[in-house]
């Protein structure tokens, strides 16, 4: 007390105030009140009432409240107004609580406007083409933007799966083709028939079943142009007369028509003409009816050595019953699968020779004319240089892949077109040209777009998948994936995303429904069953639109081999 009285009385002094002491209501239901003169310093309070009282824990915050003395005789080295500090470790808790309540609730609150107002005017995206690439991106884009959906069928297919379906087989499962063959000739066909057409229906989804709910999805009419205009495109619908075309307007324009293939691995566009309503149907009785033909044959050739024709021999060869009984596959480059690993190529050749297949490379086949026309002469081909005919039964063609762009290159630009009309630029195969790092059409306006005579702007229209014009290697499904991801990427995000990465190849080929080959860039991974297990989970995977996320799988090496130099 002599030393620092008013200190002293501050620290001795705890529990209730008596009479004479008004406190603040908050103050109340503290444990603990400290009384201290107006003159002394609060950082001093602060630093000495913990150390000097009891039960007083250091980590405690220490607040300050006025309070009013109505007794002077209470505390006489007090005058006037006192001071008083009480303890609390939850006060400050209990405020950093509040404040963060705050702030959180401010930020959902501006960030529900802000989609609000986003919301209110959404991108307007159209998409030509319901393959991989199409579906693909509209998933990825449907939930933030509006998003419409063209094509000329109503029905997606897996597309890889189909050399399998000819014979009725699929991944780890023989085919089953010749296994109900009746005693005539015409039950075989009708029997063989059936595995073909299950596997096929295997291999089909209906668009609006794999496309998001919130995508519009339109089927325009076959075999008909396409008018492309800034910020509109004009195209024939289907059931609606075919000199009526409707209007519809678009931010971003996407084409991802993919490729066509000579029948029967792919659904052709004049299918579609004559069997709007019953397409998809139409679509499985014509490949039916190619693969009893095929189950009739004693002599089969396939034309082309690629990947297509390759998985097609090799299904033919371990089809049941081995129907048809020859097998020839024709191929005009040095080797098979020239676009794979030179060892793929090889081991590709040995396991067909070695599963009665007559492989053919070197030398290009072309189809001799029938000059005849009361004699039926059944399908010749006649070797370029060699000279070599052969003459089977079924001829398969499993080369000759064209974009489908015809919707494009059969628009004419006259001189009294519109002005915003704008033409896509295609190479000398049909396919669209793009910018690699980005996938943006660099469009040629028809004529003027502003009053000074210049275009305003150039136009959001983007290429993906196999109609696009890039190496040959990766013409995949899984690189249509990843150009449709990284796309909707860029249609969202802006010229933030960066340049498009290649990610590596990583591809499947199948040698039967139990065999195959997984590579991975040039090099091969592994081969047989665990192949074929690959194989199947490759089609669950794709079928379903499951996610394979381009943002991992670029950053995965290449795995490619260096050509070397060549010296002058």
């Amino acid at each position: 007390r002599d030393s620092t009285p008013a200190m002293d009385a501050c620290l001795l002094y705890r529990g209730v105030l008596p009479p004479g002491l008004s406190v603040p209501s908050w103050v109340r239901r503290q444990r603990r009140v400290f009384i201290a003169r107006c003159g002394l310093e609060r950082t001093t309070c602060q630093r000495l009432a913990p150390s000097r009282s009891e039960g007083f824990r250091p980590e405690q915050q220490i607040f300050s409240v006025w309070v009013r003395q109505q007794s002077p005789n209470l505390f006489p080295e007090v005058h006037g107004n006192a001071r008083a500090w009480c303890t609390s470790s939850t006060g400050v808790s209990f405020t950093l609580l509040a404040l963060m309540s705050c702030v959180a609730g401010c930020f959902v609150f501006i960030r529900r406007r802000m989609s609000a107002i986003f919301r209110a005017v959404p991108k307007r995206v159209v998409i030509l083409g319901g393959g991989f690439a199409g579906i693909t991106l509209a998933r990825e884009l449907a939930h933030k933007c509006a998003v419409t959906l063209i094509d000329i069928r109503d029905f997606f297919e897996y597309v890889p799966g189909v050399p399998g379906a000819i014979v009725g087989s699929k991944p780890l499962s023989l085919g089953s083709w010749a296994t109900h063959v009746g005693s005539s000739s015409d039950q075989a066909v009708v029997q063989k028939g059936l595995a073909p057409r299950s596997r096929l229906n295997q291999l089909h989804r209906r668009i609006k079943e794999v496309a998001p709910i919130s995508a519009q999805f339109l089927r325009a009419a076959p075999s008909q142009s396409v008018i492309v205009r800034h910020g509109a495109l004009e195209v024939p619908l289907q059931g609606k007369s075919s000199a009526t075309m409707e209007t519809i307007s678009w931010d971003h324009l996407v084409f991802a028509t993919g490729s066509l293939y000579p029948s029967p691995f792919k659904p052709s566009a004049s299918q579609s003409e004559h069997a709007e309503k019953a397409e998809r149907k139409q679509r499985v009785e014509h490949f039916a009816s190619a693969a009893s033909k095929i189950a009739r044959a004693r002599h089969v050739m396939v034309v082309g050595g690629g990947i297509v024709g390759v998985e097609l021999a090799a299904e033919l060869a371990k089809a049941a019953s081995r129907a048809p009984r020859r097998i020839t596959l024709v191929h005009g480059g040095a080797r098979l699968m020239d676009d794979l690993p030179a060892s793929a190529g090889e081991r590709a050749a040995k396991w067909l020779r070695r599963h009665g297949v007559n492989v053919l490379v070197g030398e290009r086949y072309v189809s001799v004319p029938n000059d005849s026309k009361t004699i039926k002469i059944a399908n010749t081909y006649r070797g370029v240089h060699s000279g070599t005919t052969i003459t089977p039964d079924e001829a398969i063609v499993a080369t000759g892949a064209r974009p489908a762009t015809e919707f494009l290159s059969e628009s004419e630009v006259s001189d009294d077109v519109n002005p915003e009309h704008i033409k896509v630029p295609l190479d000398g195969s049909g396919r669209i040209r793009v910018d690699p790092k980005t996938f943006r059409v660099d469009c040629k306006f028809c004529g003027t777009l502003a009053d000074d005579g210049s275009s305003e702007q150039q136009p959001e229209i983007y290429a993906i998948g196999d109609c696009v014009a890039k190496p040959a290697d990766q013409y995949l499904a899984s690189y249509a994936h990843w150009e449709a991801e990284y796309v909707a990427s860029r249609i969202l995000r802006g010229a933030v995303v960066g340049s498009y990465k290649c990610p590596p190849r990583l591809i499947c080929v199948s040698f039967g429904p139990n065999d195959g080959l997984i590579i991975w860039g040039d090099r091969i991974l592994c081969g047989g069953f665990l192949a074929a297990v690959f194989k199947l989970i490759i089609e669950f995977w794709f079928k379903n639109f499951l996610p394979a996320p381009y943002s991992i799988f670029r950053h995965l090496p290449m795995l490619r081999e260096k050509l070397p130099s060549k010296e002058k």
